[in-house]
């Protein structure tokens, strides 16, 4: 899911406050709270902190979300809650907490995304990718195969930075039970000096792990 700018009212960040006041007091959730963009499957809100909160209704990202709770990877955002709203105008969306993340420039997103197009697409999916052990691996496997992977290798050797990156951050994620297949440019963000894949959505494939019921007429939050 591309996430982009919107600017428009804040409503849904006033019916999450009005909606869910036990969860807001839990996650310290004021009328600060702002929407900063939306895409496809959800929207997502600075609620302060160097927080976010992302409403979603991609189960495939809750999954993948919930499963990277607690692993320590160096690649991706780091995500504190995910749970679901069981009531309310957001009944049956799923809710996502993580650290608050920078853009990355309009070239490194082009960059990405050519590497998407070519290298990282559904590479990551094949078994070959799987097998490899190291960036070296993946780019002599590239050189090997490149009338079918097209500029694949072009595109690595013409970006070693982003390409070996990307290789690592893949990895990382499908050794920690994770596969994901939404790693376009705009869903890498910066934190510090250092890249981060967001919105672990899309085709992605993992158990799933602690996600919270949220129900708010009854007060409390249950674990399903």
């Amino acid at each position: 899911m591309k996430i982009k700018e919107l600017i428009e009212s804040n409503g849904s960040a006033d019916a999450i406050l009005s909606d869910y006041p036990t969860f807001c007091k839990q996650w310290n959730i004021t009328s600060s709270i702002k929407k900063i963009g939306s895409g496809n499957f959800g929207t997502v809100y600075d609620i302060g902190n160097s927080k976010i909160l992302k409403t979603t209704s991609d189960r495939n990202e809750a999954t993948a979300s919930s499963y990277s709770m607690g692993k320590k990877l160096k690649y991706t955002w780091k995500v504190d809650f995910v749970g679901i709203f069981k009531a309310g105008k957001f009944r049956n969306q799923f809710v996502i907490i993580g650290e608050k993340l920078n853009k990355l420039s309009g070239k490194d997103v082009d960059i990405f995304d050519e590497l998407y197009e070519t290298a990282f697409g559904s590479g990551n999916f094949d078994d070959d990718f799987k097998r490899t052990k190291n960036y070296n691996d993946w780019l002599n496997y590239m050189k090997d195969n490149e009338k079918q992977f097209r500029s694949a290798y072009k595109d690595m050797v013409k970006y070693p930075k982003h390409a070996e990156w990307e290789y690592k951050a893949l990895k990382e994620l499908l050794d920690s039970g994770i596969q994901y297949g939404d790693n376009h440019g705009e869903n890498i963000l910066k934190g510090g000096s250092s890249w981060k894949f967001v919105d672990l959505g899309g085709w992605s494939k993992s158990p799933v792990g602690k996600i919270e019921r949220i129900n708010e007429n009854q007060g409390i939050i249950k674990i399903i």
